[in-house]
Formats: structure tokens, sequence, C-alpha cells
């Protein structure tokens, strides 16, 4: 519970209001001892990028509150949408070739938002990936599309990002199941979660100097 109070603060409430009364898992796989904190790994830096992620992600798929109203960031007939909101527009039967170059501008905004965290955590990519079986198979959630973007060959992973994402309804789930699987990966990583405690103290002392 605690961890899902920092989340809250961190990333604010509005965030992830889809998500704020799911409970949090704790990864049973042993993988998760050969990643929580150590370096280069699941570090108290990769706790920073995977907040960041999330907050960025969150933005693109259900807006940022202006005058207490979500507002999304891709225009159509004359308003705003989140990426959200545009999967409810398909479900309701709008073209999907009239919203494809919006949605081509947003995936190109997600690859451009999990680039840097993607090169960063390389080294720890086929750990992860186990611990993305455990997230699909507790979470009931087996044909999840994070599996198909984590197995990749190389450097190619904006590339399948492309290829799997094939409207807004697929996307709308897609960013529902990666930022809950990084609640997920940061509640299970303590020893990291300490280092980025103990690191945005540091900064905090650094800027009040």
């Amino acid at each position: 519970m605690l961890i899902q109070v920092i989340l809250l603060i961190i990333l604010g409430v509005n965030s992830i209001t889809s998500q704020a009364h799911i409970e949090l898992l704790t990864f049973q796989n042993k993988t998760i001892h050969d990643l929580d904190g150590i370096p280069y790994m699941i570090d108290g830096f990769a706790i920073h990028d995977m907040l960041v992620v999330i907050r960025k992600a969150n933005l693109i798929h259900y807006g940022k509150k202006i005058n207490n109203q979500l507002v999304g960031d891709y225009p159509y007939n004359n308003q705003k949408y989140s990426i959200h909101e545009l999967s409810l527009l398909e479900k309701q039967g709008i073209n999907s070739a009239n919203l494809e170059p919006i949605l081509t501008q947003a995936k190109y905004d997600f690859v451009s938002i999990t680039q840097a965290f993607i090169k960063d955590i390389k080294a720890a990519k086929k750990l992860i990936l186990s611990l993305m079986n455990e997230f699909c198979e507790r979470r009931n959630r087996p044909n999840s599309l994070i599996l198909s973007w984590t197995r990749t060959n190389g450097d190619n992973e904006a590339q399948v990002f492309s290829q799997v994402i094939t409207n807004f309804q697929t996307y709308d789930v897609f960013l529902d199941d990666l930022t809950l699987f990084l609640k997920d990966l940061i509640n299970s990583c303590p020893k990291a979660r300490q280092q980025y405690q103990e690191w945005t103290k540091k900064q905090q002392l650094f800027m009040e100097q």
C-alpha cells in the first residue's frame, strides 16, 4: 500500500486514476533478485526512469489536467483527444482511416518517451521479459502486446511497436498493461526504491544549497 501512496504523490492522482484501486503485485520469479538494486539493471536511476515513463505515458493516454478537466494532446474535428478517448471513438464506429495520421503521431510520441529508458535497461532485457511473463499470467493477460514489444532481436523495439499497435484500441490496452507492469516492477524492487529515495534526498539538499 505504501508504494501506491508514493506513486500517487510522484505521478499525480489524476494520472493513474484507472489503476488507483488495483493491488500491486510483488513478483515471485527469482530473477527479481538478480535485478533489484543492481547497477545498470534495476537500480535507483532505473526507478526514476520508470516513473518518468509512467508519468509521460499517462499524459498521452488520458490527457493532462487543465481547469479541472483532462485534455488530450491529439486534435480531431476541432477538439483535443487522449489516446483513451480516441479508442472510444473507434469503438463507436469512427472510420479508422480518418484517425491514421493521429495514430502515427501518437506512436511516435511513445517511442520518444521510452527510447532512453529502453536503451538504459538493455542489459536487463532478458531478465525483465521473464517478469513480464509472470505479470501476464498473474494479471490474466495472456495475449498482452507488451510481450510482442519486448520479444525483439537487436534494437528494433520501435519497429515492432509500430507493427503491433494497429489502432487506438490496441494502443489503449497496451498502455494500461505497460504502466501497470512498471508499477508492479517498482513495487517488487525495494532495494532500488531505497536507492531512488536516497538519490532524491541528495538532489533536494543540493537544490537547497
